[in-house]
């Protein structure tokens, strides 16, 4: 019985760590597609628009480099191209955030990235 409650323990606190429910320095990995999403309504008017993003586990985040959303289908990090419907691999912080609206959405700060 110990070891079962342990091991759930242990599940849940992996989910809590990648459920990123505050931003974190902790740099963690997440695999999945690359795609094409509505960016989250911000500023005043908020502006509509198209964003690449990642899809994980049925979680969809915002991709971030270099302070900013990337406003394209693709992208070049370290001299290779990155582009919607990739599947990729990145290393990053989670950062949950929440749109003018009052929705939550998930920021995802790319550190590194590989196909």
């Amino acid at each position: 019985m110990k070891k079962l409650l342990l091991c759930l323990v242990g599940i849940m606190g992996l989910f809590l760590l990648k459920s990123c429910n505050k931003e974190t320095d902790a740099q963690e990995t997440y695999k999945g597609q690359l795609i094409s999403m509505p960016n989250p309504p911000e500023g005043n008017p908020p502006l509509p628009g198209m964003i690449l993003g990642l899809e994980s586990e049925g979680v969809r985040y915002v991709l971030v480099r270099n302070g900013h959303w990337i406003w394209n289908a693709s992208v070049e990090i370290d001299g290779e191209t990155y582009a919607d419907g990739d599947q990729v691999e990145i290393v990053g912080r989670c950062a949950q955030k929440r749109d003018r609206n009052g929705e939550n959405y998930k920021e995802l700060t790319i550190e590194r990235i590989k196909k």
